[in-house]
Parts: structure tokens; C-alpha cells; sequence
């Protein structure tokens, strides 16, 4: 017990804040959890699932998420824009600004100094047929998530999993960083 408390110790101690601070990231990275609430006179709708590789059924939210959204408590924008019928479908959603730092919100071939590179989430391909004909596919991650809302009307919930990032949170602990999202600070 002595040597395993030692072992934290000194990894706390070598690391600085940073450590911890990443750790917290890593747990809020988990899952978003909040309300949605459309902001405008018309209504939206959302029901969709997307556990995994599969996806079904449709959303077109714009409005307000209350909770927890992209590692911060607060009233954040949301966007929540999708459909599947299981063998494919599309999904473009995201909790707050766009930030073109976070390896979430945008494709790995992110080049925010190409003018051509929209400014924007991208759209990502949902289901087996886009890996199956070879199309353009969602970066890997996406397809480890478990995406879940329901919205009628003018509120709803927006519950997303990620079960890899609870992974790298449980790894972090031994300093390894399979997300690649831990920072050095």
C-alpha cells in the first residue's frame, strides 16, 4: 500500500496541476447531460439514438443546452441536427462554441490556417454502408459514442456517452493519455 501511495505521490508531485486538472477533463469528457430548450417561437423535434455503429431516428434542434456540455456547467447553444435508419445516416451536434482545438468538434484533417476549412461542426456519416461502400466515414471516436435526446416542442434531454473517454480517464491515472487530450499546462 506504502509503494502504490509513494508511486501516486510522486506522479502528482512531477506532474504539477496539470495532472489532476486532466483528470477532471477526462471524467468531464464522459457524457454531456443537460435540457434542451428551443429558444424561438417554432418548435423542434428530436428522437435519435446512435448507439455505437447504428443510428435511428431524426433531430433538428437550435436552441439552449442547460447542463453539462463540452466540459462546462452552464447555458450553453446547441445544436443537435440528424437522422439514421440504422444502416446509415448522418449527425451534426455540439454543446457550446465551436472550438477548432478540440479534436471532437472537427475531422482529424483540420487545417484552421486553409481558408477552405469550413468554421463549423462537420457533418459526420453515421452506420455500417459509408465504411461498407468505402465514403468518406465519422473519425473513429464517433463511432465508440452513444449519442441519446429526445426534444418535443420546446424542451428535451441530451444525453451522450462516451464510453472510450471513461476508458482514458481510469488509464490517465498511469499518465498514458489514449485520447490525446490531456494538456501540458
Amino acid at each position: 500500500m506504502w509503494k502504490l501511495l509513494t508511486v501516486t505521490v510522486a506522479v502528482i508531485v512531477t506532474t504539477g496541476c496539470s495532472y489532476l486538472q486532466n483528470r477532471g477533463n477526462d471524467l468531464l469528457d464522459v457524457m454531456d447531460v443537460g435540457i434542451s430548450i428551443t429558444d424561438q417561437t417554432r418548435p423542434d423535434f428530436r428522437l435519435y439514438i446512435n448507439p455505437f455503429l447504428f443510428s435511428v431516428g431524426y433531430g433538428n434542434v437550435d436552441g439552449k443546452l442547460i447542463g453539462l456540455g463540452n466540459r462546462h456547467f452552464g447555458i450553453h447553444d446547441f445544436e443537435a441536427h440528424e437522422w439514421g435508419t440504422v444502416l446509415t445516416g448522418q449527425q451534426r451536434y455540439g454543446a457550446g462554441p465551436f472550438d477548432p482545438e478540440d479534436p471532437r468538434q472537427v475531422w482529424p484533417t483540420y487545417n484552421k490556417d486553409d481558408p477552405q476549412t469550413p468554421k463549423e461542426r462537420p457533418t459526420y456519416k453515421t452506420g455500417p454502408l459509408p465504411l461498407l461502400k468505402c465514403e468518406e466515414p465519422t473519425t473513429w471516436t464517433k463511432y465508440v459514442e452513444c449519442d441519446k435526446g429526445i426534444h418535443l416542442g420546446w424542451i428535451g434531454i441530451h444525453i451522450p456517452c462516451r464510453p472510450l473517454d471513461l476508458v482514458d480517464f481510469v488509464v490517465g491515472f498511469t499518465t498514458l493519455d489514449i485520447m490525446k487530450d490531456d494538456t501540458a499546462r
